[in-house]
């Protein structure tokens, strides 16, 4: 009878470690994507950046326009490297924004990246423009499908 239970309990542990495996398996597969999709933010919002519709809005003709400045936020951080009109993007947060009295800066109001679908809202404050829209995962290349501009 005790060699009953010792046999059972072995095999009700044993069992459960496999559980415990097939979880672990799945929860580093689901943190794998979630990194991948992170590490795409430089193609997506660098694609966002290049909308079409939007370069009239950037002035780039203006000097004090260059180089773009971006609102830092969770998604977008200073570790990105994007460029618009062959300078570099520069990335700030709010206050550092004001400290130097910036006050034309574009802002990710939405940037939501899942595994195959982007959607995004953006607003230029000086311009009071913006866009919204969606890119899509397209034989392994972020692609626009979808989006609009709009000025106040």
């Amino acid at each position: 009878m005790k060699n009953n239970i010792i046999i059972l309990f072995g095999l009700i542990l044993l069992l459960s470690c496999k559980d415990n495996k097939g979880f672990n398996s799945t929860f580093n597969e689901l943190e794998s994507n979630q990194t991948e999709n992170f590490d795409e933010r430089e193609v997506i919002v660098q694609t966002i950046l290049n909308l079409p519709d939007f370069q009239s809005f950037y002035h780039a003709e203006l000097k004090e326009r260059l180089p773009l400045n971006v609102l830092e936020t969770k998604m977008i951080d200073k570790d990105l490297e994007l460029n618009k009109f062959d300078r570099k993007v520069i990335i700030m947060s709010l206050a550092e924004l004001a400290s130097k009295g910036i006050t034309d800066y574009l802002e990710f109001q939405q940037l939501d990246i899942q595994s195959d679908t982007t959607y995004f809202s953006l607003y230029y404050n000086i311009e009071g423009a913006g866009a919204n829209g969606k890119l899509a995962k397209i034989n392994g290349e972020w692609k626009l499908v979808d989006y609009s501009v709009w000025e106040k």
